[in-house]
């Protein structure tokens, strides 16, 4: 008796699927991150810090790597834009951590670009970061007021901007990230990765102070600085 051959898969007009928003970055993390840990899409945010100092409107850049393993990231550059964006109108802030190939540095129409020069994956940088993270939480010091906007679950939850306080002539932008260890070989940020990248824009970025903090359980967190 000949062997049993299966029934082919059904191969037509709905085989077809259609990924929308971060999805694809979910659905194959690997063509858009490295997947060996985090270290890569914590960079994306590092280089967001640095692209404002290397505008000459960020002095500092300051991380810190908490013991939950979440990361944080703070400069004091202009701040993310939070207000509508003219077409599509959602906040600026929103379409950058939702939207792959969204950002100010795509503009280049009569040297419109927010940044002449800038590192990073160039629009899908933070989108990535927040697909594959199960949460974020954006401050934004700009124009007087701190601005405070919070993703979850990849990106798929999304809070609404809100005003928390008065910043005075500060500006800035503070970001926390809680990568999804799920995605990951090992869930935390190679600790040598990190100081090797910081050091590096360290002596890319002349001038601007860069400190990496790492909280400890029992103790204040250890300080590294370099400029």
């Amino acid at each position: 008796m000949a062997g049993r051959q299966d029934t082919p898969k059904q191969y037509d007009e709905s085989s077809f699927r259609v990924l929308k928003g971060l999805e694809p970055v979910r659905e194959r993390p690997g063509m858009y991150t490295r997947t060996d840990s985090p270290a890569h899409i914590i960079q994306e945010v590092i280089d967001n810090a640095a692209d404002e100092a290397l505008a000459g409107f960020a002095k500092k850049i300051h991380v810190t790597l908490h013991l939950d393993g979440s990361v944080t990231v703070a400069d004091d550059g202009r701040g993310i834009p939070v207000g509508l964006h003219p077409e599509e109108g959602v906040p600026v802030v929103v379409l950058a951590y939702t939207r792959l190939h969204a950002g100010g540095k795509f503009d280049k129409r009569e040297g419109n670009s927010a940044y002449a020069f800038s590192g990073g994956l160039h629009g899908v940088g933070v989108s990535v970061t927040n697909a594959l993270s199960t949460r974020i939480e954006v401050e934004v010091r700009r124009e007087g007021k701190i601005h405070r906007i919070d993703f979850a679950d990849g990106g798929e939850t999304i809070s609404p901007v809100r005003v928390e306080g008065d910043c005075g002539r500060q500006t800035g932008t503070r970001v926390r990230v809680w990568p999804d260890g799920k995605y990951f070989e090992s869930p935390r940020v190679p600790m040598n990765e990190l100081e090797r990248l910081l050091r590096s824009k360290a002596v890319l970025l002349s001038g601007v102070a860069v400190r990496l903090d790492i909280e400890q359980a029992n103790g204040p967190a250890l300080s590294k600085t370099w400029s």
